[in-house]
């Protein structure tokens, strides 16, 4: 397991790496061993940058680098047996916590904000309200629509009642009109009350749609959190009168779950060969009494275009 130990603010943390290697000889005191400035600056190459992609439990990180040989000169040293062990050493790079996904909510349509019912930092659920535009004009075309509805409803079943009286009326004659097939269309007013009857049908569904339709309309003058996270960002107030977005700015930015954060850091070529995918750990300058466990997913070189 590789363990990484650094130092960084929430928004600029410093990852430590170490690499199991076998020792050939052990000495005390040994100094901390870590890669130095000097050192990277000689191997670095100007295209030679890497990228970290590291999936955060708490915080994350890892590589290493040795220096000590220039120190047993300096310091008493005794002999011991030989062993195999690792050797820590620290790698500092900023870089920024992120959730791991973000979703910038907006609204399809403009309108005037009535409520607004998060705030920054706040959880949300999905489907979750956290804004209201004004819906009178809406509420107005629902309420339209399901009259429409019920009205067409009641003509398809007036109609289908006269269908009925039509039909028995050819019984009672002896007619053979009865046992045609039902889309067979009958002459007489037996034959105009089956196109009363489809045209009240077609009515009906007609309204039916226009219903549908406005109920989403509806829907819609209600901004709803698109996943389950915490807000991160919040540009709108009641009162305000916003535009459709996009183009317009997104009113929300949502992020997933903040026990699950990922962390992008920029590493030297010259450690990049030593740090490899699998558990770590990071410790943060907001925390320096804790470190948090992560774990490094993908390390691929760094887009030269900034």
């Amino acid at each position: 397991m590789q363990e990484w130990q650094g130092k960084g603010t929430i928004d600029s943390c410093t990852v430590m790496p170490m690499q199991a290697i076998p020792i050939r000889r052990a000495v005390r005191p040994v100094a901390e061993a870590r890669p130095t400035a000097d050192s990277g600056a000689r191997r670095r190459n100007p295209m030679g940058r890497w990228l970290l992609l590291v999936a955060v439990a708490s915080l994350a990180a890892g590589a290493g680098g040795v220096e000590v040989l220039q120190r047993l000169t300096r310091a008493p040293h005794r002999v011991e047996r030989v062993t195999r062990g690792a050797v820590a050493g620290v790698l500092r790079a900023e870089g920024r916590l992120q959730p791991w996904t973000s979703a910038r909510v907006g609204s399809i349509g403009p309108g005037q904000v009535v409520a607004v019912e998060v705030a920054v930092g706040d959880s949300v659920t999905r489907g979750q309200t956290m804004a209201r535009l004004d819906d009178l004009e809406a509420r107005a075309a629902v309420v339209d629509a399901r009259a429409a509805v019920e009205t067409a409803v009641i003509r398809r079943v007036r109609a289908e009642k006269h269908v009925t009286e039509e039909l028995a009326a050819l019984d009672d004659e002896g007619s053979s009109a009865g046992d045609a097939a039902p889309d067979d269309l009958l002459t007489g007013t037996a034959g105009d009350a089956q196109l009363d009857l489809m045209t009240a049908q077609a009515e009906l569904e007609r309204v039916s749609s226009r219903r549908t339709l406005a109920r989403a309309v509806l829907a819609r003058r209600s901004i709803r959190a698109p996943m389950d996270g915490v807000v991160l960002a919040r540009s709108i107030d009641p009162g305000e009168t916003i535009t459709a977005s996009p183009p317009g700015p997104p009113l929300f930015v949502v992020g997933s779950d903040p026990a699950h954060l990922r962390l992008e850091v920029e590493i030297d070529d010259a450690y990049a060969a030593r740090v490899h995918p699998g558990p770590i750990k990071l410790v943060a300058d907001a925390r320096p009494d804790r470190s948090f466990v992560a774990e490094i997913r993908e390390i691929r070189p760094a887009s030269p275009v900034r």
